[in-house]
């Protein structure tokens, strides 16, 4: 059985990730904090290490340190997970080996596939479309399922549940769970059970205290027939649901403002770990740069099919990601979609030529490092390159090891940040 080892991360997190990582038949241990960790992971050596290296600290950087220079454990890859936004920062994580950075809240697709990718398994989420949505309203949880019911999603609620009882001090909170527009069949069986095992887990939320609206028949006979969900009320009926509910608002307000009142949310839901929609519920496209745990995107603007094909394999050995252009118009006219790390950029390219490239990204003001790499030997061309904004030029050809050192030189202030780059 394979092992990850969690470092950091709220316990809360660390048994959501356990919990679905033991679907997948991987084990977790988890240590709370940075400061003792390297000596679980020479106990252990994992086979894959997820650490949240919070503000980066002094502990997460001596533990990251110690793993790269332990002949046992530096090829041990690692996820990393976060709330840092410094790109500088981030992309100095590539010199320990950090295969993705997470920005939470983290997407549970995008993830766990990583997790699966970094171990050599094929971990996919359930695809059941479903939107689940949740607010609260005073002491009531309101919960809506739309489309389906997604196994992930729903084994997500214990603990988003749970986080949102503690932080928003909550007692003896009421839940109302809304299945909008569902048609379930003897086949939803093991789902339904997961959904309300789940509300219950812990005893968080008492049976009384839980009530169901829908209009699905079959989930309305699913609830009656078991014993163990006895006191769970499930209607069709809007206002039998909630009239019950209506004593913890003020007494003074009519009915039908106060019904529609108590739907609409008037807590904030404190901050989470984990997204409850996934990345494909915000149309494809990634909320936040980091969704995808790409850490480092390089442009590179090349005609030469030869010096591509070289510069994409170099850089996938510190895992970037790479787009290639043949000619530099391509490129300007892609700024407004995309965002790079860092731009490798050749002199003699059709349409517009390297120089005229950076004396237009020079206007704009753009703000990431451009690393002019070409054959061209002509001191006024280094001159020039480096008058419009080049943060380098490097003649080419050179070792991977040098293009990479460069890069990361470009988007790092390892003189500040005391990182070296043991590539």
């Amino acid at each position: 059985m394979k092992q990850v080892l969690l470092i950091g991360a709220h316990y809360t997190f660390a048994e959501y990730l356990s919990d679905g990582l033991k679907d997948q038949q991987v084990k977790l241990e988890h240590c709370p904090n940075s400061r003792s960790a390297y000596t679980t992971l020479i106990q252990l050596l994992p086979d894959l290490i997820i650490i949240d290296v919070g503000s980066m600290d002094e502990d997460v950087i001596l533990f990251l340190e110690k793993k790269i220079k332990d002949p046992n454990a530096k090829s041990t890859p690692i996820i990393a997970i976060g709330e840092l936004e410094d790109r500088r920062l981030i992309a100095s994580l590539i010199n320990f080996r950090v295969q993705k950075y997470f920005k939470m809240p983290l997407k549970y697709d995008t993830f766990f596939k990583a997790i699966g990718e970094a171990l050599g398994m094929n971990f996919t989420a359930d695809q059941t479309e479903c939107i689940l949505e949740m607010h609260v309203t005073d002491n009531i949880f309101f919960i809506e399922i739309a489309g389906g019911l997604n196994r992930d999603k729903i084994s997500m609620l214990r603990y988003r549940i749970s986080d949102c009882k503690t932080k928003l001090k909550m007692t003896a909170p009421k839940l109302v769970l809304m299945l909008s527009d569902l048609k379930l069949c003897f086949l939803d069986m093991t789902n339904i059970q997961l959904l309300l095992d789940t509300i219950l887990k812990d005893m968080v939320i008492k049976k009384g205290n839980i009530k169901i609206l829908t209009n699905d028949s079959f989930f309305q006979e699913f609830v009656k027939g078991h014993a163990e969900y006895n006191g769970i009320e499930v209607s069709g009926d809007i206002e039998t649901v909630l009239n019950p509910l209506l004593e913890i608002f003020a007494l003074s307000e009519s009915k039908d403002p106060l019904l529609h009142r108590i739907l609409i949310p008037n807590k904030e839901l404190p901050e989470s770990a984990i997204d409850l929609r996934f990345s494909k519920d915000y149309g494809g496209t990634a909320q936040s740069e980091w969704d995808s745990g790409d850490m480092l995107r390089i442009a590179i603007i090349d005609d030469d099919p030869v010096s591509q094909k070289i510069l994409v394999g170099t850089f996938e050995r510190i895992q970037a990601t790479t787009t290639v252009y043949s000619d530099g118009i391509t490129f300007l006219n892609d700024l407004n979609n995309k965002t790079f790390d860092v731009v490798i950029l050749d002199i003699f390219i059709p349409k517009m030529n390297g120089l005229d490239i950076l004396k237009s990204l020079q206007h704009q003001k753009y703000s990431s490092p451009v690393l002019v790499y070409s054959q061209a030997t002509d001191t006024q061309y280094v001159t020039d390159a480096l008058t419009y904004g080049a943060a380098n030029f490097i003649l080419k050809p050179q070792k991977p090891e040098v293009l990479i050192q460069n890069a990361l030189a470009a988007i790092s202030d390892r003189d500040k940040d005391g990182f070296g780059f043991g590539l």
